[in-house]
């Protein structure tokens, strides 16, 4: 609607200016024949020269030449005076008036003649031609005003609609690899829009933390079983030989053999444990610090597309599945 008002208001205003100068020039030509003779004010105004000056296919055209005392000298219509006072340092005036009820655009030319007689020479115009000159700029505007608009508008869905497969396609990639290779970084390539290099980024410096207290989660498996072999063979052999002994003495020694081998076993359990909750406490909540209180920078700059973040979210709670046995795994809140 403003572009369709823009547009009218130009095109009023140029028509305005081309019609205008048209006014002018046959205003000018009526005030060249103007011509003092013997004491009285003339017009040389043949007829085939009035003819040129009244004809025109659309508009009507009306001319007025008064004198200063209001004596009308050459008129084919009365013409409406300017306002008084219109003619300090210029020799004419455009101004708006109605002519037989009809709204006409009028120029009025003061001619000064040698003998110091004014002269005012009035030229008048019917509207028609600016209206359908208007008329037709404003629709040749409007039209090119919606070309442009539905070309760029085309022109957006395209380029969005390509970035966001784009965005698809390197995220569906991407959940394949991990698919395949669990907690390895994602590989950046040119098929990947270049919007999506932070936050894959930042996703790959999660995965390598979530990496590392994976590795140290199958140490500490490692060491625990390592750790517990022994015990366990301690108590099994103890409790087997309690089991055939017959001596009462020596079935209590071996009872009592197996009760220390499990006191033994469940210090060297509280051993183990301390060391991995003190890693649940340190490990866990510095991966989710840098997920709460980071923001990841690149993502507000992303087009925002549902698929996309819903597939980037099961990426990556699959890595964060990835390290369950070590971290307990929560819902990524910032995807």
């Amino acid at each position: 609607m403003l572009a369709g008002i823009a547009a009218y208001g130009l095109a009023s205003h140029f028509s305005s200016v081309v019609l205008d100068e048209w006014l002018y020039d046959s205003a000018i030509s009526l005030a060249n024949r103007v011509h003092a003779r013997g004491g009285s004010v003339t017009v040389d105004l043949p007829r085939g020269a009035r003819e040129i000056l009244e004809w025109d296919v659309v508009d009507r055209v009306f001319y007025d030449v008064t004198t200063a005392n209001g004596e009308h000298i050459a008129s084919n219509a009365w013409l409406p005076d300017p306002p008084p006072g219109s003619f300090p340092g210029r020799s004419y005036l455009y101004y708006a008036g109605t002519v037989q009820n009809v709204a006409v655009r009028l120029l009025a030319v003061n001619v000064s003649l040698p003998d110091q007689k004014n002269v005012l020479v009035k030229v008048a115009e019917t509207r028609n031609k600016h209206n359908a000159l208007a008329r037709q700029m404003l629709r040749i505007s409007v039209g090119l005003t919606l070309c442009i608009a539905a070309i760029s508008a085309a022109l957006a869905w395209y380029g969005i609609g390509s970035g966001i497969a784009s965005m698809e396609r390197a995220v569906r990639t991407a959940g394949a690899q991990q698919a395949e290779t669990p907690l390895q970084p994602i590989a950046i390539d040119d098929d990947m829009p270049r919007e999506m290099y932070p936050l894959v980024e930042e996703i790959n410096r999660l995965i390598v933390d979530l990496a590392a207290a994976h590795r140290l989660n199958q140490r500490f498996t490692a060491d625990a079983a390592h750790q517990l072999r022994t015990p366990l063979t301690t108590v099994r052999v103890q409790l087997d030989r309690a089991r055939r002994e017959r001596d009462p003495e020596r079935h209590g020694k071996a009872l009592d053999e197996a009760v220390g081998a499990l006191t033994r076993m469940s210090h060297l359990l509280r051993q183990l444990l301390r060391p991995t909750t003190r890693t649940r406490r340190v490990v866990c909540p510095s991966i989710w610090a840098r997920l709460r209180g980071r923001r990841l920078s690149g993502i507000s700059t992303m087009p925002r597309r549902g698929a996309s973040i819903l597939a980037m979210r099961g990426l990556l709670s699959r890595q964060l599945s990835a390290a369950a046995p070590t971290c307990c795994v929560k819902p990524c809140p910032i995807l």
